[in-house]
């Protein structure tokens, strides 16, 4: 009965041992199988990494950045003098080249000196000549005819006057008084200007006067050649001419009657413009006085303090804005705190300056545009431009007078009379052309004081000639008997040197006289050579100031080199150390479709910046082979080559896993097997690592070396389970890598 009980009982007991060790041997089962069917799955879902090759290649080490570019250099060019605008050749943002010309002065007068100035040294050269020249028995003659005179003229004053002498000196006092009055009348046209009447008058006579010369020459050249075809063709080629001189002479006086009120609208448009840049540049000095107002302040703090949050929302942490947007930011705000300063602070003594210049010249652009409304407000000269088509038809009469002559035939009368013409119409074509010139050029100083001396010489020469007569009246005083008697010493004296040998002294200050003449010329010719701009780089001009008619003097215009263009860009402070002078440097340009550029590192500041906390350098990089569509204002991506190898072993850098024992690769061996391999290390950048040692050329190494790892330590784990606490044979790494079985071993 025990025994049977008993067996129940036990019975009882490994089914409920049973019912409850099953369900927990299953649990543990599904706790070791469910990971590893998942690694199993997973493994199947994601192919194995491909084994990259080593191979050798070059590898640089840059520190990149962000800058625009900008001129390094900027010339500011002047003409060497003062003077009229008289053209300008370019515009602002044109290319230029070495040697192009910019501007040019009104260069007439100047033209004038140079001329005077070598006809001065001819004269000299001329004078030396003639002291070194053997004397030549004419001028003896001559300079003892001179000595006649002299005593002639002392006999006459010691005999009483006669009714000739009177009558010459009467003729000289009309003379002199002629003079006197043009003279004036010079000074007046220079103090007072020309006119537009004057002006297109002066030219009409201008165009007469040649049309008179050429036909006058052609006349005499035909008369002494005789009536041919040709002559006649031409004679009646001249009545043509002179009748269309006529009615254009007709013409300009319809137009002149005509055109008046279009003129008047237009100066009225020029005073009114005029007197709103003087309205303007005075507000604008009257603000640069009161400087810095109460609302600039405000406005001022205002734009400071947005720039402000709008740099700290940038740099805050957590910020999605990218490391080149945050530059920029930084840029921004340095900037507003430089324009902050420039508002608050008060105009400084050159921007008074400016300013004042600037009102001055408005002033004297009113003044201008009122004279000419003032001039207008007569009305055009129509008288003049009457006389003028008289004149021309006149000329047409003339011509048809001429042809009728050479038709008729020429005799000896005529000869002369043609003779007679041209040397009249010559010297009316050069009164023309000087009164043309005198009308259209600008009067100058030097002009002025030209015409006012040659006014007192012609008054000085009127009073001697006045003398003169009332001596003459007079009879001689003691005064003038003694110079007389000084004119026959200095008479005999000339002609004592004539009979002389030549002087060695007067030899070399003769030739004193040639070199100075040869300075004046050589001073000339450089004045007339500054009268024209020339650009003395290739470049690209930024500014120009100055109109043309206007009087300019100091800095004309500005020029950003075309060499010289570089890129400022900031350098943080722990990577300043690694930078120095002459790096080679490679820019790209977004807007230029990342095309890039060499350049070099040309300057590091010697003293960092402190913004928020953060130190910067700042760093100029010039371009080596700049090209002309790369602008001042560009963006350019910097990257600063501080280091590099070539054709060394290199690898990617995920490629190399760092341990306490140093760097590892997991390099793939013959047997298709993955094994840690220990290498050292040289360079690297972003991308790449260069290995020194440890890899060759050839070799296969896993690319992701944390990941290559990680298959390592799991396959092993893996194998660990499959063979239980007792261990087993070697694992096998094809699941992984699809190779042969895995070495045990770790790095060597």
């Amino acid at each position: 009965m025990l025994s049977t009980v008993t067996r129940r009982i036990g019975k009882l007991g490994k089914a409920i041992r049973f019912r409850f060790v099953a369900p927990a041997v299953v649990l543990v089962a599904l706790v070791i199988l469910v990971p590893r069917i998942a690694n199993r799955d997973q493994e199947t879902d994601q192919p194995p990494p491909t084994p990259i090759q080593v191979a050798r290649q070059d590898i640089q080490v840059t520190i990149p950045a962000v800058g625009t570019i900008d001129y390094g250099s900027i010339l500011n060019l002047e003409f060497g003098q003062t003077g009229v605008l008289s053209s300008v050749a370019i515009t602002a943002g044109d290319k230029v080249s070495i040697g192009q010309t910019l501007a040019s002065l009104e260069s007439s007068s100047l033209q004038r000196a140079l001329d005077n100035a070598a006809a001065a040294l001819e004269r000299a050269q001329l004078d030396l000549a003639t002291l070194v020249a053997t004397a030549d028995p004419s001028k003896i003659r001559l300079a003892e005819l001179d000595l006649r005179e002299a005593e002639s003229t002392l006999a006459d004053l010691i005999s009483p006057a006669k009714k000739s002498a009177i009558t010459s000196g009467e003729s000289a006092v009309a003379s002199a008084r002629s003079q006197v009055l043009s003279a004036q009348n010079s000074l007046d046209n220079l103090l007072a200007g020309a006119t537009d009447s004057a002006i297109a008058d002066a030219q009409s006579s201008l165009a007469s006067a040649q049309a008179n010369l050429v036909s006058a020459q052609s006349a005499l050249t035909e008369t002494e050649a005789g009536a041919t075809d040709l002559s006649l063709q031409a004679a009646r080629d001249k009545v043509a001419a002179t009748r269309e001189a006529s009615a254009s002479a007709k013409r300009a006086l319809t137009e002149a009657s005509n055109d008046h009120p279009r003129k008047v609208a237009e100066a009225d448009a020029k005073l009114a413009t005029a007197k709103a840049e003087v309205t303007t540049a005075t507000t604008s000095l009257a603000d640069l006085r009161a400087k810095p107002t109460s609302t600039q302040l405000k406005d001022a703090n205002t734009t400071l303090e947005q720039a402000r949050l709008t740099h700290a929302d940038s740099v805050r942490t957590g910020s999605n804005l990218s490391a080149e947007q945050k530059e920029r930011a930084s840029v921004v705000w340095a900037k507003a705190q430089r324009d902050h300063t420039d508002a608050i602070a008060p105009a400084t003594a050159e921007d008074l300056s400016k300013a004042e210049s600037k009102l001055a010249a408005a002033k004297a652009s009113r003044t201008a545009a009122q004279a000419t409304v003032d001039d207008l407000a007569t009305g055009p000269d129509l008288a003049t431009l009457q006389d003028g088509v008289t004149s021309a038809e006149r000329n047409q009469i003339a011509a048809e007078l001429e042809l009728k002559d050479l038709e008729a035939g020429a005799t000896t009368t005529d000869l002369a009379s043609r003779r007679a013409n041209v040397a009249s119409a010559t010297t009316a074509l050069k009164a023309a052309r000087a009164r043309f010139d005198a009308l259209t050029a600008d009067p100058e100083h030097g002009d002025v004081r030209a015409a006012e001396q040659s006014l007192n010489a012609s008054q000085a020469s009127l009073a001697d000639a006045e003398a003169r007569l009332a001596d003459i009246l007079d009879g001689a005083d003691a005064s003038e008997i003694r110079k007389a008697k000084v004119a026959i010493s200095r008479a005999e004296i000339t002609l004592a040197d004539l009979r002389s040998p030549v002087d060695p002294l007067e030899v070399t200050r003769q030739e004193l006289s040639i070199n100075d003449a040869e300075r004046q010329l050589e001073a000339a010719r450089d004045a007339l050579t500054d009268a024209t701009l020339l650009s003395p780089v290739n470049g690209v001009v930024l500014t120009i100031e100055g109109e043309i008619g206007e009087r300019v003097s100091g800095p004309m215009m500005r020029i950003g080199v075309a060499e010289s263009l570089l890129t400022r860009i900031s350098i943080d402070e722990t990577d300043i150390g690694s930078i120095s002078i002459g790096q080679p440097v490679t820019l790209s340009f977004q807007a230029l479709d990342d095309r890039t550029f060499d350049g070099s590192v040309s300057w590091i500041a010697a003293e960092g910046t402190i913004d928020q906390g953060l130190v910067t350098f700042a760093v100029d990089i010039s371009v080596d082979s700049p090209t002309p569509d790369l602008r001042a204002g560009l963006t350019s991506d910097v990257q600063i080559i501080i280091d590099g190898a070539q054709n060394v072993i290199t690898v990617p850098k995920a490629a190399i896993q760092n341990t306490p024992r140093g760097p590892i690769a997991f390099a793939l061996q013959d047997d298709n097997t993955v094994q840690p391999r220990r290498v050292t290390t040289g360079i690297s950048n972003a991308v790449m690592i260069q290995i020194t040692s440890g890899l060759e050329v050839g070799d296969f190494v896993m690319p992701n070396a944390a990941q290559a790892a990680a298959n390592l330590r799991n396959t092993r784990t893996t194998e660990v389970q499959r063979q239980g606490p007792n261990g087993g044979g070697p694992q096998s790494m094809r699941g992984v890598f699809g190779g042969g079985p895995q070495s045990r071993r770790g790095p060597p």
